[in-house]
């Protein structure tokens, strides 16, 4: 067996201004805003200048709020802290946007029996674990 690696993970805007656009997750920190200092630019009102961050943590991927005016929600929940990127992962920016987290690393969704959770949630028959 080879070693091939793995591709890298993205993010795919699946609502907002620019429909299907992939954002490489391609740093060890990763600024989200409407900003143009941000390495990923979401031109949207509803959109802080500095809305969230995404920092590698060992193999995978966390996702934080920074204290965006309309906050930042993972797959239908407000988060306050910290929350790890997993395949399939919905993300909403207000309103207006939703971005997916896709391919490379990300960690597999887990089950809901999983010890530890502060929230659990089923969609599409898959369990989730929520940090």
């Amino acid at each position: 067996m080879t070693n091939q690696p793995q591709p890298q993970p993205f993010l795919v805007m699946r609502q907002g201004p620019q429909p299907n656009q992939v954002y490489p997750i391609d740093k060890d920190v990763l600024t989200i805003g409407s900003s143009e200092e941000n390495d990923i630019v979401i031109p949207d009102e509803n959109v802080s200048p500095h809305h969230a961050l995404i920092t590698r943590r060992g193999e995978g991927w966390v996702l934080e709020d920074l204290g965006s005016r309309v906050g930042t929600q993972v797959n239908g929940k407000r988060i306050t802290k910290g929350v790890i990127l997993r395949q399939g992962t919905r993300i909403n920016l207000g309103p207006n946007i939703m971005l997916t987290s896709e391919g490379g690393k990300l960690s597999p969704p887990q089950s809901i029996s999983k010890s530890g959770c502060k929230w659990t949630a089923l969609f599409g028959g898959v369990g989730w674990c929520f940090y």
